[in-house]
């Protein structure tokens, strides 16, 4: 059955479901999964989605597009984390908490991308869109998106 009902969506989901952008959070998911297809069309390798997330809605907002790769939830809960390993694609990590400001800092990002080529099958060269919020600790709030080279 899972079989039958997710080769139905192996293109883009759009194409069967209206998704409505309502807030920031969605219209920044819409846009990194956007970025993302735009570069598969181009040939250039998309190893992922790095998404902070504190209450889990953000990855799982970025999960119904049913992306063809990870999309790696940074979470501080363990039970946000374990709600969200039902959602398409998402692979909670909680090895990188609390949240900081370091945390989305160039060593930070360096050093989570360091961590996801030992745990995952990314790549050098290959590219990872990252969604986080600058506003820490506060729902709804995501509102950076940023596309980087491993």
């Amino acid at each position: 059955i899972v079989k039958s009902n997710e080769s139905r969506f192996s293109t883009d989901t759009r194409k069967h479901f209206t998704f409505r952008v309502e807030d920031n959070e969605q219209l920044l998911c819409e846009a990194a999964y956007n970025i993302y297809r735009n570069l598969e069309e181009h040939k250039n390798k998309v190893s992922g989605f790095v998404v902070f997330t504190e209450t889990g809605r953000t990855a799982r907002m970025l999960s119904r597009y049913r992306p063809n790769v990870p999309i790696y939830a940074m979470v501080s809960n363990n039970k946000v984390g374990d709600m969200l390993t039902v959602d398409h694609g998402v692979q909670p990590i909680s090895h990188f908490t609390p949240y900081t400001r370091e945390l989305v800092s160039a060593k930070g990002i360096a050093q989570i991308i360091e961590h996801l080529k030992e745990v995952s099958t990314i790549k050098k060269g290959q590219s990872l869109v990252i969604i986080y919020g600058d506003a820490w600790m506060e729902q709804g709030k995501t509102s950076t998106l940023k596309l980087v080279q491993v």
